[in-house]
């Protein structure tokens, strides 16, 4: 069995995490504006990797990506719920701006779907450019 490990990324660590984003066809191009980024290894290897960006009470999750050959295995998952348990305080939002077919991800794990017009006007990050397409999901922490 694999071992998984999810830490924070170190600062000489953001090549990997852009690299492992732009495998996963999704835009860098706002790394440098996240404040906390995960990366997961399964036994030492980067398998995947998650950005985090603040808003006032809103916690986007910039990027998420998994590597192809390593997805549907519950890495997704596990990087959103530490991020959600060790990074977002009490009511606040998680806003997720994702393309249509993660839609059933983002319910599983308890994500609601917003009016993606609403929240893509409400501020600069998500009223960028590489959110044109995106539907917006959202969990507030109880």
């Amino acid at each position: 069995m694999e071992q998984l490990s999810i830490e924070e990324a170190a600062a000489s660590e953001m090549k990997l995490v852009e690299f492992l984003i732009k495998s996963s066809k999704l835009s860098s191009e706002y790394l440098s504006e996240a404040e906390r980024t995960l990366i997961a290894r399964e036994n030492g290897k980067a398998v995947g990797c998650l950005a985090l960006e603040k808003m006032g009470k809103k916690v986007y999750l910039q990027s998420l990506a998994v590597i192809k050959e390593k997805r549907r295995q519950g890495i997704g998952r596990a990087l959103i719920n530490i991020a959600f348990d060790g990074y977002v305080n009490k009511g606040e939002i998680v806003i997720a701006l994702t393309l249509f077919w993660n839609n059933k991800f983002y319910r599983t794990l308890g994500f609601r779907k917003l009016n993606a017009r609403k929240v893509k006007k409400a501020d600069e990050i998500a009223g960028r450019a590489k959110h044109k397409y995106c539907v917006a999901f959202g969990k507030i922490k109880k």
